[in-house]
């Protein structure tokens, strides 16, 4: 400060630690956060949905098309139509 005071404070457990977690709405809020520019805000709802109901999912293979961002899969048709057109 200023005046020369010094503030310090120790915090022996991170949020986000064992010993101090982060509630769910923390949790969906960091994940909307980290996931919304690269996979857009509807595919980020629809993959936290799916993941807090996880136990309701049959086949684990259902959440990875929600693992792809937009870009993604226009990158990997054309790709793909670049590979059939080599081949």
């Amino acid at each position: 400060l200023t005046d020369g005071t010094k503030l310090s404070e120790r915090v022996e457990h991170v949020r986000g630690t064992p010993d101090n977690p982060m509630t769910q709405g923390e949790v969906v809020a960091k994940a909307r956060e980290l996931m919304t520019g690269v996979l857009g805000a509807a595919t980020c709802s629809k993959l936290i949905d799916r993941v807090l109901a996880l136990d309701a999912v049959k086949d684990i293979r259902e959440l990875r098309p929600l693992l792809h961002g937009p870009d993604q899969a226009k990158r990997s048709s054309v790709a793909n139509v670049a590979l059939n057109q080599q081949g």
